[in-house]
């Protein structure tokens, strides 16, 4: 898969959460699927035809294991991409902002919903929810979160929208549909955090 020690800009080898000889992963401009556990790949779907239009992160659904989601960059600015029939067809998804760097989830239990950080966001500016695939966003910032640059995210399944982010040299928070701020999270453990990805 596309690999680089650069912060978000790595793909990922996705094993499908129905079939344990399926996998997905992201090279160059196009993502591929292996049938026999990974042991050969071929191409599902290319995104255009530039192979530097990289495609990082891929995630599938838990509520719907047909719908995928994809980041790629394209010109130094990040789309997202969303599959309803298992990676054959894909449809961009509107974005609250443009940057390169970003970080998503999606919820366990509703196809359309997910959650994007942005890991140079401006205070009040960093990151949104989304429970109709982009149609709308609702900005989840608060002044709990300036200064911090949020480096990964992850909903964790079986909350009323539970999210951990983890910050750059920083804490980590979390946030449910029933707490109106972030809370730092990790008692006992070390103030200062540096994830390079968090995974449900």
């Amino acid at each position: 898969p596309n690999e680089s020690y650069v912060d978000n800009s790595s793909s990922r080898i996705m094993f499908d959460w129905d079939y344990w000889n399926v996998a997905y992963l992201g090279k160059d401009n196009k993502i591929y699927k292996s049938t026999n556990g990974g042991s050969s790949y071929g191409v599902l779907h290319s995104f255009g035809t530039l192979l530097t239009d990289k495609i990082y992160w891929i995630e599938q659904s838990r509520a719907n294991t047909n719908v995928i989601y994809a980041q790629q960059v394209v010109s130094n600015l990040s789309k997202i991409w969303k599959s309803t029939d298992r990676g054959i067809t894909w449809n961009q998804i509107p974005l609250p902002q443009n940057k390169r760097e970003l970080n998503f989830t999606l919820s366990y239990n509703n196809s359309d919903e997910l959650w994007i950080s942005y890991p140079k966001g401006s205070n009040g500016n960093k990151i949104y929810h989304t429970i109709n695939s982009g149609i709308s966003w609702t900005n989840m910032t608060t002044a709990m979160l300036d200064g911090f640059e949020i480096e990964a995210m992850c909903h964790q399944y079986g909350t009323d929208g539970g999210v951990y982010i983890g910050t750059h040299h920083g804490p980590v928070f979390y946030r449910n549909n029933n707490l109106i701020d972030w809370n730092v999270v990790g008692t006992n453990l070390p103030f200062i955090s540096y994830p390079l990805r968090m995974v449900p």
